[in-house]
């Protein structure tokens, strides 16, 4: 929303504020017919009476008047609006008008999505990669797109893969030399939704390359430095891996129906605000159905029984097998697929489990982001030697971006699978501020593998935590819940 008042304006409108004592108008308005005392003792009466703020960060002040006016989103270079030793101040006149008590008028970020500088746009062939060198080549079933880029800038982009050599994004300076690759799929296409990429050191272009049943697209993350208006938040947080609903007990079975029903018994118990899965559904061929002992499908979709509580919202990006249940009273600010390393530099072992999925929410004066993610596990890796522990050193790479992503905000929740082996591979998130309820000594049911993980920023406090282990369930994982404060 545009501001419907100019400065000047909202300087004069501020005069008025009975603030230090010093605010009260000096002069009558030309032409009255009242006498100027009696202007004066009128217009001195007018008091701003509150500020508020609507869930798109905008900003209104409050007059005892009725006459409210409407600033809009505040960037942190405008003036009109501050707090000074717990007031507000207007237009630079303190006015007498505390901060609420528990309030907070904090600093933040608001991102935007603008055109990208595209230079190449290519609809009838790809960019591969030969030598470490990037070079176009013609193909019917594929169209490519070339933008300008500068490192630290963040894009956006949606694209569809189906090749094994063919990579979907691919980074490159000046020369066409290959910066960083990712993005491949070997047997079958698959559509990547909202992939949010960061320009790598070096990297003067981005390549994205896309399958022509699906259309491409790219977008340039834009920041301003905002202000908003919150107080301290609570929060309730859970995560599971359903491990694809396949791992019914084998010496006492359920039918798919029972196994529905206790996974929804255990989420309404819980009543998570945020309820991150793993490994559960998908619009490119992860299991779609609650499944029996027998590996029969039952027809019960994972959606209907994770999104039991009325009024939750189940939000799942294409091409990925995490999803957050999210409460009704917490809406995304944004939704993305974050890439991490999906190969050792030097090796030809890789994995499919390379990403994150990211939601952004506004909670009170913060922006927060919330991560579902499922990371490689040890004989996960394709190519991985026996007793060559490249999982754990690839594991190593995909925390560091994940922390590296959590700098763009103010705080963060980190929610799922890590299948770190050994709570010292969580010390990368300690030296970095992060507290965790998971310590490495909680295992899964195999009691092999550390349990799910709930990893929170310098800012977040977990009060609380339980394991979640009463409920029989076709998984082979534990889940952890937590209550946080922000």
């Amino acid at each position: 929303m545009k501001k419907k008042y100019s400065k000047l304006l909202i300087l004069l409108l501020s005069s008025l504020v009975v603030g230090c004592g010093n605010a009260t108008s000096q002069s009558s308005d030309v032409g009255s017919s009242e006498p100027a005392s009696s202007v004066q003792s009128s217009q001195s009466k007018r008091e701003i009476v509150g500020v508020k703020m609507n869930e798109e960060s905008e900003f209104t002040i409050e007059y005892n008047d009725g006459k409210n006016l409407e600033l809009g989103v505040l960037q942190t270079t405008d003036t009109e609006l501050k707090v000074e030793e717990g007031y507000w101040v207007v237009g630079g006149k303190k006015t007498s008008l505390k901060l609420k008590e528990g309030e907070r008028f904090s600093e933040t970020y608001q991102d935007t999505l603008e055109n990208a500088q595209i230079v190449e746009n290519n609809s009838n062939g790809r960019y591969v990669i030969s030598n470490n060198t990037a070079s176009f080549e013609e193909n019917g079933n594929y169209h490519s797109k070339k933008i300008a880029v500068r490192p630290g800038e963040r894009y956006v982009t949606s694209f569809a893969i189906q090749s094994d050599t063919i990579m979907g994004v691919i980074f490159v300076n000046m020369e066409g030399k290959c910066i960083s690759s990712n993005f491949h799929r070997k047997n079958k296409l698959a559509y990547f939704d909202n992939v949010e990429l960061t320009v790598p050191e070096g990297a003067t272009h981005l390549i994205i390359n896309s399958h022509n049943d699906y259309p491409s697209s790219v977008k340039r993350v834009e920041r301003k430095n905002i202000y908003r208006l919150g107080s301290e938040t609570t929060l309730k947080v859970a995560c599971l891996n359903c491990g694809q609903f396949d791992y019914a007990d084998s010496s006492n079975p359920l039918t798919s129906e029972q196994y529905a029903s206790n996974w929804k018994d255990m989420i309404k118990h819980y009543d998570a605000d945020l309820f991150a899965f793993e490994d559960v559904i998908n619009t490119s061929g992860a299991h779609t159905s609650i499944t029996d002992s027998n590996g029969f499908a039952s027809g019960i979709k994972p959606n209907d029984v994770l999104g039991v509580i009325e009024g939750t919202t189940m939000q799942n990006l294409s091409g990925i097998a995490s999803c957050i249940r999210v409460n009704s009273k917490l809406q995304p600010v944004s939704k993305n697929i974050i890439p991490c390393e999906y190969k050792i530099e030097g090796s030809s072992a890789e994995t499919a489990r390379f990403y994150a999925v990211r939601y952004t929410f506004y909670m009170g004066d913060k922006l927060v982001a919330v991560y579902a993610l499922h990371l490689v596990a040890e004989g996960h890796i394709s190519g991985e030697p026996a007793g060559n522990s490249l999982s754990q050193q690839l594991r190593q790479k995909q925390f560091k971006t994940i922390i590296d992503d959590t700098k763009h905000f103010d705080e963060a929740i980190i929610l799922g699978d890590f299948n770190s082996q050994v709570g010292k591979e969580y010390d990368i998130f300690r030296t970095n501020g992060f507290s965790m309820v998971n310590d490495g000594s909680i295992g899964t049911l195999r009691e092999t593998l550390c349990a799910d993980n709930i990893i929170v920023s310098e800012g977040i406090k977990i009060d609380n935590y339980e394991v979640i282990k009463d409920y029989k369930l076709n998984t082979d994982h534990l889940g952890l819940f937590a209550n946080l404060t922000i």
